[in-house]
Order: C-alpha cells, then sequence, then structure tokens
C-alpha cells in the first residue's frame, strides 16, 4: 500500500493534542478539609475508578478519530503506479530556464533528473522508456529498455539547463503521438517540471483539445519540484539611450528589471559594467519593486576601447540566479560615421545642398578630430556601395536620381539591404525626387516612402539657449 498525498501523514501528530490537554487538566488542587465533604469522598473513591476509566477511553477515541482523519486526507492506495505488467513509458523533463532556480543547495533540474532516474529504475521488466527534454522545443533523447540503466543514465546526463522559456505543448503532443501506436496494455507520461505558468499559457486552448482527444488507455502523471519563489528579479534589456556606442565617452544606459516574484523586493542592487572587468563597474539601488512591478533606471558606463565589448548587467540576488544577470555583445565605435549624400544646391550654384548640414554636424568640435562624429560628403556617382560598410547613419539630401550625376542602381541596392539590418537613413526630399515620381528607382527597392516636395517653406531658427547640454551627440539629436 502506498499513499498518494504521503505529506498529509504529518497530520496523525495531532494525536498528540488530547493527550497534552489530559496532561494540563490533571494538575492536582489544593485539598482543604472540612465535615460536610467526608460524605462525598467516600462516594468518589467508589466511583473514582468508573470515571477514570471513561476518560482513558474518550482519550483513545479522540486519538483514533485524528489518526484516521490524517489517514484519509493522504489517499491510501493499494493499486501499484505501475499496476501489472510493463510499462511503455515517455518520461518529459522540463529543462528551461526556471528549472535552474535553488532549492536549498540543489536546483530544480537536479531534483527533476533524481526522481527520473528512480523511477526509471523501478520500471517493471520488459519495460520501455523515451526521455524527452521539454522547453519551448522538444529532443527525444533514447528509446531503451529499462533495464539498460547504463544507456538511460547516459541519456539523462545529456540533459543541461537552458536560458529558452518553456512551452509544454509540443511535448506532450509528441509523448501522445509515440504512445499512441504503442502494443503495450500500459502506456504512461511522466512529467516532471517546476509547473510553471507560461508553459501551460502559450498555447492552452490547444493543450486542453490535446488532452480530450487522447485515448484513454494513456495516462498523465505530474512531478512537480520546486516552491514558489517569493521575490524573482529579473534583467529583462539594457541599452544605451543614445542608441549608438562610442568608445572612451561616458554614456548613459538604461535597464529595465522586473520583480516576477510574488512578494515585493527591497534594496535592490543593480550593476552595470564590461564583462573583462565587472569588478569596476557602477551601481544603482531601486528602493522597493512590487511584485508584478517593472521599472526603468538609468547608470552612467565608459567603454575605454573601440571594438567588440562584453556588457554584463546585474540585478538582485535571490534562488533563480539566471535571470538576475544578462549579458550582450555591443559595437564600440571611436566615432560616429555619417554619409551625407546630395547634390547641387538650386539656390546657390557655387554650393552643394548638403552644406548646411554638413556644418551643422560638424558644429559639436572646433577640432574636428577630437569630435565624436565623422562627417563624409559625397553627391551622386561619388556615392559607392563600398561607402555604406563603415556608415552609421546616412542622409540623402534629394540627390539626383535620374541621369548622368545621379546616385548609382548599385548604392541603391545596397541601401536597401544596409537598412534592413536596421542601420538609419534619413532622406530629405525635394524636387529631385518629384522628377522621378514615376520611376522605379524612387522608391529604391521598398523602403523609400512616396514623398512630394512642400514649397515656400519658411525657414525656423533655433535660439541657442534652447539646445541641449554640451555633448557631441545631444546636438547632433
Amino acid at each position: 500500500m502506498h499513499f498518494l498525498v504521503p505529506w498529509m501523514l504529518f497530520g496523525a501528530l495531532s494525536a498528540g493534542i488530547p493527550v497534552a490537554l489530559h496532561l494540563l487538566r490533571k494538575s492536582k488542587p489544593t485539598v482543604v478539609r472540612w465535615a460536610p465533604m467526608e460524605f462525598l469522598r467516600k462516594s468518589l473513591k467508589e466511583t473514582s475508578k468508573k470515571i477514570r476509566l471513561r476518560d482513558l477511553i474518550l482519550l483513545l477515541l479522540r486519538m483514533t478519530i485524528l489518526i484516521l482523519a490524517a489517514l484519509a486526507l493522504a489517499r491510501p492506495s493499494t493499486l501499484s503506479l505501475f499496476g501489472s505488467g510493463p510499462v511503455d513509458a515517455v518520461i518529459l523533463i522540463d529543462n528551461s530556464q526556471s528549472m535552474s532556480t535553488l532549492e536549498g543547495q540543489t536546483s530544480r533540474l537536479d531534483m527533476a533528473l533524481t526522481s527520473a532516474k528512480q523511477l526509471l529504475g523501478n520500471l517493471p521488466t520488459g519495460s520501455k522508456a523515451r526521455i524527452i527534454s521539454l522547453t519551448d522545443h522538444t529532443v527525444e533523447l533514447s528509446y531503451n529498455n529499462s533495464n539498460e540503466s547504463d544507456a538511460i543514465a547516459s541519456a539523462l546526463l545529456q540533459i543541461k539547463p537552458t536560458d529558452r522559456s518553456s512551452n509544454f505543448y509540443q511535448g506532450f503532443a509528441n509523448a501522445i503521438d509515440l504512445l499512441k501506436t504503442s502494443s503495450f496494455s500500459q502506456r504512461k507520461i511522466f512529467f516532471f517540471s517546476d509547473m510553471q505558468r507560461p508553459g501551460w499559457q502559450n498555447e492552452s486552448s490547444s493543450f486542453k483539445t490535446l488532452v480530450q482527444n487522447m485515448p484513454s488507455s494513456i495516462s498523465i502523471h505530474m512531478i512537480r519540484h520546486g516552491s514558489d519563489v517569493d521575490s524573482n528579479i529579473q534583467i529583462m534589456d539594457f541599452q544605451p539611450t543614445a542608441g549608438i556606442i562610442l568608445a572612451n565617452q561616458r554614456q548613459t544606459w538604461g535597464l529595465t528589471v522586473r520583480n516576477r516574484g510574488i512578494k515585493p523586493a527591497t534594496g535592490i542592487k543593480t550593476t552595470l559594467g564590461l564583462g573583462s572587468d565587472f569588478d569596476t563597474a557602477e551601481s544603482a539601488v531601486i528602493e522597493k519593486l512590487d511584485a508584478g512591478e517593472e521599472r526603468s533606471i538609468t547608470i552612467d558606463l565608459l567603454i575605454p576601447e573601440d571594438g567588440h565589448q562584453i556588457v554584463k548587467a546585474v540585478a538582485g540576488n535571490d534562488r533563480f540566479s539566471r535571470d538576475n544577470q544578462k549579458e550582450k555583445i555591443v559595437l564600440a565605435r571611436k566615432k560616429l560615421q555619417v554619409l551625407i549624400v546630395g547634390a547641387k544646391s538650386e539656390i546657390d550654384a557655387n554650393r552643394d545642398n548638403t552644406f548646411f548640414l554638413y556644418h551643422a554636424l560638424r558644429s559639436g568640435s572646433s577640432d574636428s578630430s577630437n569630435s565624436g562624429i565623422e562627417v563624409k560628403v559625397a553627391s551622386g556617382r561619388g556615392a559607392t556601395p563600398d561607402t555604406l560598410d563603415e556608415t552609421d547613419i546616412v542622409f540623402m539630401v534629394d540627390p539626383m536620381l535620374a541621369g548622368s550625376d545621379s546616385v548609382s542602381d548599385g548604392f541603391l541596392e545596397k541601401l536597401e539591404t544596409w537598412v534592413s539590418m536596421g542601420n538609419t537613413l534619413v532622406y530629405f526630399a525635394g524636387s529631385n525626387y518629384a522628377a522621378v515620381s514615376d520611376s522605379n528607382i524612387k522608391n529604391a527597392g521598398k523602403f523609400l516612402p512616396p514623398a512630394n516636395p512642400t514649397p515656400n517653406l519658411t525657414p525656423t531658427t533655433i535660439a541657442t539657449e534652447n539646445f541641449p547640454p554640451v555633448g557631441w551627440f545631444n546636438r547632433f539629436r
């Protein structure tokens, strides 16, 4: 016989409550003798033995009732988990990100693997087992006889922690499909997981339909590992507020932190720094973050060298440490590379129409060698496809799109790919743009929207006191 809810057996300890009450009431009172009570004393001596026997019987009955109640809640069963005969079992083991949460000194995944190994070792002779690791996709690891313990242990060792999310639907769908064609009378699915809600919610309606249409000969057994996490701090994202990272310049980064636990978290230390030198990273403290709350903070960071660098963010310290930190490989540039593509000015024949934009962008520093921006100008055929390889932002100031001095088709084709990769294009449409309104070149692929020139605009001058604080990128923006 075994118990379906064995932890309810602890309720049998409540049988000690009647004993404790009996002992507390057994204290002897102070005896005061006086004449009229002598008649009662003689009567009590004759009935005291009967009273003691009655109290003892009542005490035992009370204890028995409490013990039987605990046994009933524990749900005793004489049926074996595997019944009689061999079993065709599919073992689903959740190794999504949340399974790295610590329960004491052991992770939930290690607990699940230990339980699965014990279960596989207890399968009846002649049984078969498939082992499937399950995150948001499934990996089938083995199909073995249960007595091949070495092969099963090897399959379990292949299951490692991951940073993937959970989606249980596909794993159960695969398990049911595998068991539908089984010739075994006993077909069972065993699922070891911490049963996180997102894993069920992603395809909840499909999952419900799947279980409803499942053959009645297939049974599902779920084994949960892990307890609720009071507070679980997660780094959602972090990135520079300026968008582009410049080497050897102190820049502000925005970090988004969320509490995915069930209780508020306080005193959350959030740190941002280089992965190669995290000891010198800078920190900020979030005083309080309620359950489910998400908050953005800013921390300054200086990347001393250009090139690809690892930036690391860490927030808080809890049982589920895997999502407390996040790393990104970022590209730090020496300077922001800007390309301006224009044409001859219609107003001043001695200048290109890029003149004022070019000098406005270069005004960030009197010494261009110390400026954080490098501006290149090209007109018509001078804008070659290769120039885009080292360019961060392209300004097209109504360039020629047709004629002998027009922008080349090769440049426009590569520009479309360049923009689709997330780079920035700013296009000023004018008369040259309108002149080719019926041309295929006009849309330069598909990424340039239709536009019409807006003549007779009145220029606007911005007072210098309205400019942002000193800093080349602030002026550029």
